[in-house]
């Protein structure tokens, strides 16, 4: 493999020659001579073609998955998921986990900035990934294909299979805790959910049929690409009234193990393709359409911290001071979010100094003296894009720091996300 040929046309030094072409061919002796074999211009452009070809359709293109570029995923509640009695839940930003057993699955994120997934025991998990139908229009239109970049460290490798589905409900199964449903019930040897929670339809492949897949052993620890191609599903074969799709990696039964996902994308046509990376800045934004905080990256919401927090001037209306006490009626205040949400979101406000929620931290900038005040004594007005809390009432708090000028200060999470809300 480290060989090579020299090959060297000598000519006259002298004298005047056309060189209209040179052929190289391979014979059993030197003194044979073979006919130079004329091609068309056009011919040679379809041998220089067989080397573009390949790079040509390699060009990456968007895929329709969220946050499955993994190393740019924020993980935004925490890149450590812990393995719990949950059927169903979030794993990271738009990545749910479905397990076979309780506390089978746990994750984190490893030295690459890949999604690590690792099994106690031997059994089966998902990830699954909800879009909107709109989301999918795209691809009904001009087929899909997958690809997965993954290695695992178990020496048999882990198979598994990708199934599409899609429903015409206008609510997805309950993931809220405590419920912890996912579409999937349950799932066949190779990874396929088989029963389910609620109605779903079957997005086929007729090119491949069922599209199963191995991810192999890597010594190294490099991923390996995995494409499967060709599914298509026309237009007009999807109910009109589709409301949301589901995307499921499946596993089949393996032992303790741990998997190492780069990424999973889904791209428009038939064949796979790489797909064009999102940088994490854009990503964030994308995932701040279903959950955005205040907190800085890898900080969990409650924790005590005054970093990164939003701040309104509290400008509370005295009724009455007595002794050591001050009573008002509440201030009202609000804020933009960053992305406007997929629906209005569930609020929770922080106080930064205690951590507790559904409390604001209100305190006097001349005298630093303050206190969490809380919530609920306002009256959320939110859309899908701001929060107006107005106060109602009147309230007494411990000093007299609501005299001068209060400013209110406080974390925030809201949260959209599909399954929850």
């Amino acid at each position: 493999d480290t060989g090579y040929d020299d090959i060297e046309i000598i000519l006259p030094i002298s004298g005047n020659y056309a060189l209209t072409s040179v052929q190289t061919f391979g014979t059993d002796s030197a003194a044979t001579l073979i006919p130079y074999q004329q091609e068309t211009t056009n011919r040679q452009k379809d041998h220089t073609f067989n080397y573009y070809n390949p790079l040509l359709q390699a060009i990456p293109v968007p895929s329709i998955t969220e946050g499955w570029d993994f190393k740019a995923n924020p993980a935004q509640w925490g890149s450590t998921y812990a393995a719990t009695t949950r059927a169903s839940s979030y794993m990271w930003d738009q990545t749910i986990v479905w397990q076979s057993s309780n506390s089978l699955v746990s994750a984190q994120r490893d030295a690459a900035g890949r999604l690590q997934t690792t099994t106690a025991t031997s059994g089966q998990f998902a990830l699954v990934q909800y879009l909107s139908m709109q989301q999918m229009h795209i691809l009904l239109a001009n087929g899909w294909s997958t690809l997965i970049n993954a290695y695992t460290d178990n020496v048999s490798g882990i198979s598994g299979t990708v199934s599409f589905y899609y429903t015409t409900s206008a609510s997805l199964p309950d993931l809220t805790p405590g419920v912890n449903l996912s579409l999937i019930a349950t799932m066949d040897a190779n990874g396929k959910p088989t029963t389910f929670n609620g109605t779903w339809v079957e997005l086929t492949n007729p090119l491949l049929g069922v599209n199963r897949f191995t991810i192999p052993y890597n010594a190294d620890e490099t991923t390996s690409a995995i494409a499967l191609n060709g599914w298509e599903q026309p237009l007009f074969g999807v109910s009109s009234t589709a409301t949301f799709v589901a995307i499921v990696i499946g596993f089949g039964s393996a032992p303790a193990t741990d998997v190492y996902f780069d990424s999973i994308a889904v791209t428009p046509g038939r064949l796979a393709i790489p797909f064009a990376p999102v940088s994490y800045g854009d990503t964030l934004r994308q995932m701040q359409y279903y959950y955005e905080k205040s907190y800085n990256y890898g900080v969990n919401p409650g924790t005590v911290t005054f970093i990164s927090v939003n701040s309104a001037n509290y400008a509370a209306n005295i009724i009455q001071i007595a002794g050591p006490s001050t009573t008002y009626s509440m201030s009202s205040f609000g804020f933009a979010f960053n992305r406007q949400k997929r629906i209005n979101p569930d609020l929770t406000l922080y106080s930064p100094a205690t951590g507790v929620a559904d409390n604001v931290y209100v305190y006097a900038p001349a005298t630093g003296s303050g206190a969490d005040i809380s919530t609920a004594s306002h009256s959320p007005v939110n859309g899908e894009n701001y929060l107006n809390l107005t106060g109602v009432g009147a309230t007494t708090v411990s000093g007299h720091f609501l005299e001068t000028d209060p400013v209110g200060v406080f974390h925030y999470v809201l949260d959209a996300r599909l399954g929850l809300f």
